[in-house]
């Protein structure tokens, strides 16, 4: 491995896969929610 750049890559891709994650828990619950509604 290649020090420099790649550890501002790996904190760059780490940032961008939790943001993705959040986002899609984000819109899980909310389809969640809005099924469970129209459900009910």
């Amino acid at each position: 491995m290649v020090k420099g750049h790649n550890l501002y890559d790996l904190v760059f891709y780490i940032y961008f896969f939790l943001h993705f994650i959040g986002a899609s828990l984000k819109y899980f619950i909310f389809t969640y929610e809005e099924n469970r509604n129209i459900i009910i």
